[in-house]
C-alpha cells in the first residue's frame, strides 16, 4: 500500500523523472501510430531507410557496444563507490528486466525473426528470439532508474532520454529489431524500473548499511570487478 500511494503522489513524478516520462510517452505514442497506420513491417521499414554512408558504422558500433550485459556494467561502474546500495537496485533492476524478456522470448515467441534488412551484414546477429527487445528493455529501465537518481536535473533527464532513445534506434537503423520488439521492451523495462523504485532502493540501502566496513568495501569492489571483466568478456565481440 505504501508503494502504491507513493506511485500516484505528485511528488513521485516531478522535475527530472517526470520530464523522462513525457518525453518516453511521446515516443509510445509515435510507435503505436506507426504500428497502426503502417504495421509492423512498414514501420520498421520506413525507420529503417533513414540511412546515411556515414552513419552506418557508427551506429553498427553503437548497437554492438549497448547490449545489455554492457549497458548494465557500465551504471555499476559509475554508481558503485558513489552509491552502492543504487547500484545494487540497478543490478537487479537489470536483471529482472532481462528475465523478463527471456522468458517471454522463449515461452511465446520463439520463431520471432529479426527483420535483418540493413546493408551491414553480421553474422553474429540472433535471427531469433527478438520479441520484446531485451537491450530496449534494459536500456529503458536503466534509464528510468538513473533519471529517478538524479530527478533534481532536467539536463540528467534529458541526456538519459536521448542516450536511450539512440541505443534503442540503433536496432531499428540495422536492422536487427521490429518497432514492436523495441515498443514492447520498452514497455516491460519502464513496468520493470517502477516495480523495482518503489520496493528496492530503501531495503538495499538499509542492508547495505548494516554490514560492517570490510563487508562495504568488499561489495563495492565485487560489483566493480564484476562489471569490468563483464564489459571486456562482452567488448571482445564487439572489437573483433
Amino acid at each position: 500500500m505504501k508503494a502504491i500511494n507513493i506511485l500516484f503522489s505528485r511528488s513521485f513524478f516531478s522535475q527530472g523523472f517526470g520530464l523522462f516520462f513525457l518525453l518516453m510517452a511521446l515516443i509510445w505514442l509515435q510507435l503505436i501510430i506507426l504500428l497502426i497506420c503502417y504495421g509492423n513491417s512498414q514501420s520498421t521499414i520506413l525507420l529503417n531507410s533513414f540511412h546515411i554512408s556515414w552513419l552506418d558504422h557508427p551506429l553498427f558500433w553503437v548497437a554492438q557496444g549497448s547490449c545489455s550485459y554492457i549497458v548494465t556494467s557500465g551504471v555499476v561502474i559509475a554508481l558503485a563507490r558513489r552509491a552502492p546500495a543504487y547500484s545494487l537496485t540497478a543490478i537487479l533492476a537489470s536483471l529482472f528486466s532481462w528475465y523478463a524478456c527471456i522468458t517471454i522470448q522463449y515461452n511465446h515467441f520463439q520463431h520471432w525473426k529479426a527483420p535483418v534488412t540493413s546493408v551491414l551484414a553480421n553474422s553474429a546477429v540472433q535471427p531469433e528470439l527478438n520479441f520484446p527487445s531485451v537491450q530496449a528493455a534494459v536500456v529503458t529501465c536503466l534509464a528510468i532508474y538513473l533519471s529517478w537518481c538524479f530527478t533534481e536535473s532536467f539536463k540528467y533527464a534529458f541526456i538519459f532520454w536521448l542516450v536511450a532513445l539512440l541505443l534503442m534506434y540503433s536496432r531499428i537503423y540495422l536492422g536487427w529489431a521490429y518497432v514492436s520488439d523495441v515498443l514492447a521492451g520498452n514497455v516491460l523495462g519502464t513496468i520493470m524500473a517502477i516495480c523495482c523504485i518503489l520496493w528496492l532502493p530503501e531495503r538495499l540501502e538499509r542492508w547495505y548499511e548494516r554490514r560492517s566496513k570490510w563487508w562495504q568495501d568488499m561489495i563495492i569492489a565485487i560489483m566493480r570487478t564484476a562489471a569490468i571483466c563483464t564489459v571486456f568478456v562482452n567488448l571482445k565481440y564487439f572489437i573483433l
